[in-house]
């Protein structure tokens, strides 16, 4: 079907009846009301900005420049907060291992020892008692030996 004159839709319709017959849109009123936001986009501005406070030139001062700076920063400390408990395990464990071997057993033989003898003590706490309580960590050991046999 070809289009017609006498088609709402088409643009000959519309030189004809006028921006009437296309409803609302162009009586005078908007279609969707306007907003006026107030304080919010100030308070907004203003957050990221003091966020992006000590940042290096424009990335301190312009908003939009702060606010990917702002979200990038967001994004390294997640990440970083997350690599932070992975570092400590590692860490935890390094040094459990180390009081283990001076000991004469291998940190998953330790491990594996204190889970067969009930022992339920996290990596963390396991590390501060290698260093600060040598003789209960001696203890554990020998708990852990015997579990194993």
């Amino acid at each position: 079907m070809g289009s017609s004159s006498h088609d709402p839709g088409s643009v000959a319709a519309c030189k004809r009846d006028g921006p009437a017959a296309f409803g609302r849109a162009f009586e005078g009123k908007p279609a969707v009301p306007r907003v006026k936001r107030g304080s919010k986009r100030r308070e907004r501005r203003k957050k990221i900005l003091g966020l992006a406070k000590g940042y290096f030139l424009t990335k301190g001062k312009l908003y939009r420049s702060a606010k990917e700076s702002v979200d990038r920063a967001g994004n390294f400390a997640y990440v970083g907060r997350k690599n932070k408990k992975r570092d400590f395990r590692r860490l935890w464990i390094i040094r459990i291992n180390a009081a283990a071997r001076l000991r004469g057993m291998s940190y998953s033989a330790f491990i594996d020892g204190l889970k067969k003898a009930g022992i339920d003590l996290d990596r963390k706490q396991l590390s501060e008692l290698a260093i600060h309580d040598p003789a209960a960590f001696d203890q554990l050991v020998n708990e852990s030996r015997s579990a194993r046999t």
